[in-house]
């Protein structure tokens, strides 16, 4: 147990030797960039317009089977299933390993 405290307080003082690093000082004649600014502004606007918005709008489309049609949304499926609807060989493999049949 002393050896491996000895070895952590090592280790602590070799990291606390390092150099440190330094920022810049600040500059108010180079701050302010009017594009970040716009963008403090901006972002949450666009934030609100995808939680109001295009969910629910989505959540809509989804449940409305004629929308849903019409638009040409299809339900998710998973990778196993859209590999086999696709004939894939590395499921059909694994698919017989599963079920114990071997080549």
């Amino acid at each position: 147990m002393r050896r491996i405290s000895a070895a952590i307080v090592i280790f602590a003082l070799a990291l606390s030797g390092s150099p440190g690093a330094w920022a810049d000082e600040y500059d108010v004649e180079q701050a302010g960039n009017p594009w970040r600014l716009m963008a403090y502004l901006i972002h949450p606007v666009g934030v609100a317009l995808d939680r109001w918005v295009a969910r629910p709008l989505h959540q809509f489309i989804h449940q409305h089977k004629t929308i849903d049609e019409y638009t040409g949304h299809s339900k998710f499926t998973s990778t196993r299933e859209s590999a086999q609807s696709m004939g894939g060989r590395a499921t059909l493999k694994r698919d017989a390993r599963e079920r114990g049949v071997s080549k």
